[in-house]
Formats: structure tokens, C-alpha cells, sequence
């Protein structure tokens, strides 16, 4: 890893059974909740045991319903607050607002906007992003108090989305680069995220004017044509090309294929899914 960015700042928690994430590097700040959920605590039946959080995993309806109950309760938020995406593996980005708060929620038919990253200035909302192996991108602003999620898989990172999101903080709200504080949350780590030829050239097109970074971020592949990605420092590379000040970076280094016993994955042959969530606390 780069020298300055954080690590070793995520810790497990965990109330009423349920089991989740946080990072103290955020938390700390006192001006936000957040977190990035398990697989346990839940009462979905195998294949997506059991604290699965998706509709469209094939679960059963009620069994993800109150999966998010429990999810609420336990971390402490409410399902009117919930502020979900339809993600669709881009770079757009959502500004989410309390009268859109809760759609979805309960009811997987309301038609969700199109998007993989959110942000908002208002308290009282909840911004939620789904994963099984795709990074969870979290964005904080202590000044103009402001913050962010994104999904990142390979597509949404070597599209950039992290810079996107830096950018639609600094257009709708005013943040300043050197303010802004990041947490690249669990996902697919590099010890096994291998990736093949047309995700190799995306990365030599997104890393053409960081070549050191590209030499960083993959790892030689014993199969040719092939080689092991490392999202959360082509992630952390971008953010810092943003001007994302290093020490603001926060790494998880948790990998969710690795943590298959306690993270749903879709490499491993999960169906389940968790969420990442983060508000804004009340003055």
C-alpha cells in the first residue's frame, strides 16, 4: 500500500445478532452512521443465509423484508430513512432527497433511479448501496457537512466513479478537495480478484497517465492473459488523483471472498447481499 493511506480502521460490531462493519477513521468524526452489513443475523434459508438483503437475489420476499428490520434496529437507523439505487455498474451519480427516502424499501416494485454513486446534504437520510464483491466508496465533507456513497466494481472503478463522486461534492456542495474524507470499504481484495484481457485494457486505459499506479494495482496471473486486480488501490490511486489528500483515505483491506464465512461473495457462489449505508447525524 501507498504510503499515508489509513488501514486497519474497520472493526466488527454487533447487536441483537446482527453482525456489521464500521470504520472508526469516519465514526470518529461524529457527524455520521455508517457501516457495511455481514451475512449473519438474519433468517433467509440457504443458498442466501442469512442476513440477505436484496429482492432481486431470488430470496424470499418477506425473509428480505425483515432481514432490513433487523438491519435498522440493530444499527440504529429507520427504514424511512433507507435510500436505495437501482445500480447499473456507471459513474452517475444520484442527489438523493428525503421525498425519495424509503421508496423501495419494503416494496421491490417502485422503479428506482438508475445510478451507482449518491450524495446528500440533507440529515434524516440513509444512503444504501448493495454488494457481494464490489466496493463500497464512502465520502464525508465535516465542513459543509455533505456525504457520499458509490458501488465500485472493476467497471464503475476504471470508469472513474471515485473522482465522479468527488466531483458532484464539490459542484453540489461546495467541499473542498482537501477537506473531504474517504473510506474504501470490504470487497474483492487483490489475493483473488483475477480478471481477464478486456478488463486489463480498461485498467491500461484508466491508469495511461499514472503508470506507476498500473504497475501497483495488478499482480501477474499464472494463466496468460490474465492477472490479479486491486481494486482498493485503484481506487485509492484515483481518489488521490481527485486530490483526495492520502492520510483522508481510509482502507479496509477486508476481502469478501476471503471473508466468506461472514460476507456474502458473489465469486464464492453467494446469492445473498449486503449493504453499505451512511447518514448524517443531527446537529
Amino acid at each position: 500500500m501507498a504510503a499515508g493511506w489509513r488501514q486497519h480502521t474497520w472493526q466488527w460490531q454487533s447487536n441483537q445478532g446482527v453482525h456489521w462493519l464500521e470504520d472508526s477513521f469516519l465514526m470518529e468524526s461524529g457527524m455520521v452512521r455508517q457501516g457495511f452489513s455481514g451475512r449473519l443475523g438474519g433468517i433467509s434459508l440457504p443458498p442466501y443465509d442469512s442476513l440477505n438483503l436484496s429482492y432481486s437475489s431470488g430470496d424470499q420476499l418477506e425473509a428480505v423484508r425483515e432481514n432490513r428490520r433487523r438491519l435498522v434496529v440493530a444499527c440504529d437507523f429507520s427504514l424511512d430513512s433507507w435510500s436505495g439505487l437501482r445500480q447499473v455498474h456507471g459513474t452517475r451519480i444520484e442527489v438523493s432527497a428525503k421525498a425519495r427516502a424509503g421508496l423501495g424499501v419494503l416494496d421491490p416494485e417502485p422503479v428506482l433511479p438508475r445510478a451507482d454513486g449518491q450524495i446528500t446534504a440533507e440529515p434524516g437520510i440513509t444512503l444504501v448501496t448493495q454488494h457481494a464483491d464490489c466496493l463500497p466508496l464512502y465520502f464525508a465533507d465535516p465542513v459543509n457537512r455533505a456525504i457520499g456513497l458509490a458501488h465500485g466494481g472493476w467497471q464503475g472503478t476504471l470508469q472513474n466513479i471515485a473522482g465522479a463522486m468527488v466531483e458532484a461534492m464539490v459542484h453540489h456542495f461546495g467541499s473542498k478537495h482537501a477537506d473531504l474524507l474517504v473510506s474504501i470499504g470490504p470487497g474483492a481484495g487483490p489475493c483473488h480478484y483475477e480478471v481477464d484481457k478486456p478488463v486489463l485494457d480498461q485498467a491500461e486505459r484508466c491508469f495511461a497517465n499514472l503508470p506507476q499506479a498500473l504497475e501497483q494495482i495488478l499482480r501477474p496471473s499464472p494463466l496468460a492473459g490474465r492477472a490479479y486486480l486491486d481494486l482498493w488501490q485503484a481506487n485509492a490511486f484515483l481518489l488521490e488523483a481527485s486530490g483526495i489528500l492520502p492520510h483522508h483515505i481510509s482502507i479496509a483491506g477486508i476481502c469478501t471472498i476471503c471473508e466468506n464465512q461472514r460476507l456474502f461473495s458473489h465469486r464464492r457462489g453467494d446469492r445473498g447481499r449486503q449493504v453499505a449505508f451512511i447518514s448524517l447525524r443531527e446537529k
